[in-house]
């Protein structure tokens, strides 16, 4: 998973970018130290995930409405140094216009109307109480709300809907300051907004950023004293109540956590054991079967080639596509297809299509290797003259 590094290079980014804009002369020295190394970090933002690009905008736009001329063309100068290359490089030799292109093209296939709705509603009554309460991320976490006799769980959308409203208050408030932060968070989250796929695991790398404008937004509300008239002792015992129900389910998130890697190994529990030794199996048969020239099929073309040194293609969403895929491979090059059940919107992307293809093209397609509970398997693919050849001997 990307959320790692991409939350570091955009966090580190922002901080050079704030602390640039913090000193008032440019003719101050080295004024230009911050802002180029806020430029190089958000271009390695860009190259780790391409949504990057908004944190590039919004320190821009950011820039501009401070009127911080130079900063802001040495800003981006120094981004398009570390971006440019790649993208410039993908949409020239990559087939189908590199990563940038092949993002459009699958977004644009995924678009429905209502998306942008039932994206606002997942990062409101799921994501936001996830951030404040950590069970409620969890699928135990849900799991127990619900059993529990006040049924508990109806209760996460009224804190993801009081949270977003705190949010959007310290939001307009530092957009109102022509603040970097809150162009930052702006741009982000319009694009997650209308991004065809559901939206929760994108905030994580942000959840620094969209703190911000959460604690500016609480700090506004606590001083309109005459807007509550609660008085301050309330107020405070309130406060001091909230942080322990979130400290106590941090705690409880982590501690099965731990318990899990204590027992297991492994911090997802049992599941996620089982599903890397299975993963760990199937990386170990590619590498031992698959020659050095072969071509790997998967939805995991990254990680497949990290772990097997094995040349790899995108696994595509349907029969139709994979069949286009499958014949755009060299006839002397060995072809398998690693599929594992993976499911997207609701629907299984990875299996399926082999078994649709499977069943098209039954003479062409040769189990190699599965896991008992055929949850991920390999398949070799055999050209069409070589399967003919086959059935006349």
């Amino acid at each position: 998973m990307s959320e790692c590094p991409f939350g570091m290079w955009t966090s580190a980014a922002i901080f050079f970018a704030v602390r640039s804009l913090r000193k008032r002369q440019e003719s101050e020295r080295r004024w230009w130290f911050d802002i180029s190394v806020a430029g190089l970090l958000a271009g390695f933002a860009v190259l780790t995930r391409t949504l990057g690009f908004t944190m590039i905008l919004g320190i821009v736009i950011a820039l501009a409405l401070n009127y911080r001329w130079r900063k802001l063309v040495v800003f981006t100068g120094a981004s398009a140094l570390i971006a440019a290359p790649w993208l410039i490089w993908s949409a020239v030799f990559i087939r189908g216009g590199g990563s940038v292109n092949n993002y459009m093209e699958w977004a644009s296939s995924r678009y429905h109307w209502s998306r942008p709705l039932a994206n606002v509603w997942t990062m409101i009554a799921e994501a936001v109480p996830s951030i404040y309460f950590a069970p409620a991320g969890t699928p135990l976490g849900r799991q127990v709300l619900n059993q529990w006799g006040l049924h508990l769980s109806w209760t996460l959308p009224i804190v993801g809907l009081v949270l977003a409203a705190i949010f959007l208050v310290g939001l307009v408030a530092l957009l109102k300051r022509h603040d970097l932060v809150a162009w930052c968070a702006v741009l982000y989250l319009a694009v997650l907004v209308f991004y065809p796929w559901e939206p929760s695991r994108y905030l994580v790398p942000i959840y620094p950023l969209l703190a911000i404008p959460l604690i500016t937004g609480g700090k506004l509300l606590w001083r309109r004293k005459e807007l509550f008239r609660i008085p301050a002792q309330a107020r405070a015992a309130a406060l001091i109540v909230v942080l322990a129900i979130s400290s106590l389910g941090l705690l409880i998130t982590n501690l099965f956590g731990i318990s899990n890697v204590y027992l297991y190994g492994h911090f997802g529990g049992p599941g996620s054991v089982r599903t890397w030794n299975n993963l760990s199996a199937a990386f170990n048969w590619i590498k031992q079967n698959v020659p050095e020239n072969g071509v790997v099929v998967t939805l995991f073309p990254y990680g497949t080639y990290l772990f097997t040194d094995r040349q790899t293609i995108s696994e595509p969403e349907t029969a139709a596509k994979l069949e286009s895929v499958v014949a755009n491979v060299k006839p002397d090059s060995a072809l398998f297809i690693f599929a594992k059940e993976t499911y997207l919107e609701n629907q299984e992307v990875s299996i399926t299509p082999l078994h649709d293809f499977a069943v098209e093209h039954p003479e062409r397609v040769r189990l190699r290797w599965e896991t008992p509970d055929h949850k991920i398997m390999i398949c070799e693919i055999v050209s069409s003259d070589v399967a003919l050849k086959q059935e006349r001997d």
